[in-house]
């Protein structure tokens, strides 16, 4: 946990690919013998970190929803990232290197899949494992360039962005066209009113 919390705070404050692995081992402590016996190099803690994020989020949303909708709670992941990403390039660094290195990119995938099919499977019944995974690959592939754009250019306006990849998703799994609209105006609606706060990201 302190090497997780630690790292946590040198990617948030400096990105990804500025934090070394001789800064971490600064911040918390620990001999290096210590800190190689949990994690093997600053990949394998991007993608613990990367998993525990996952469960975090969807934990906090579903806190804040009162009338839960799986629609909204997707749209509400979504605006938080590019939104978040948004204020800061080093989050985008860090989400740019958790899309770009296939280990961690291949974790996400997996858990969103899984996620996916507990959101959506009503209106996809007769989808497989390997649809849910490949569906959910295709909107971390759209997630990854809109996110690369954003770091190299930032033309697309935000809400285009959101509106771009729950468009997306609809057509990925069969959503009601009526219900997308109304999502992304309350996902918009509760993260700007700055309830979804994780690790002290302010946005």
């Amino acid at each position: 946990n302190k090497i997780i919390d630690a790292s946590r705070e040198l990617f948030i404050e400096q990105g990804y690919s500025a934090t070394t692995m001789r800064q971490i081992l600064g911040k918390t402590g620990l001999t290096t013998g210590s800190l190689y016996n949990f994690f093997e190099n600053k990949e394998n803690i991007l993608k613990q970190i990367a998993a525990i994020y996952l469960v975090d989020t969807n934990t906090k949303i579903k806190s804040l929803v009162k009338d839960y909708d799986p629609i909204l709670h997707y749209a509400i992941i979504i605006f938080f990232q590019l939104k978040a990403s948004d204020t800061s390039p080093q989050l985008t660094d860090i989400w740019h290197n958790a899309y770009s290195l296939w280990a961690i990119a291949d974790m996400i995938c997996r858990n969103s899949a899984i996620r996916n099919r507990e959101f959506f499977g009503s209106y996809n019944r007769e989808l497989t494992d390997d649809d849910w995974y490949a569906r959910s690959l295709a909107i971390n592939g759209v997630l990854h360039n809109i996110i690369l754009e954003q770091l190299n250019k930032g033309k697309v306006p935000l809400l285009e962005r959101l509106r771009l990849v729950m468009q997306i998703a609809a057509t990925l799994f069969n959503l009601p066209p009526g219900k997308i609209e109304p999502a992304i105006a309350k996902a918009v609606k509760i993260v700007n009113k700055d309830k979804l706060r994780l690790y002290e990201i302010g946005i």
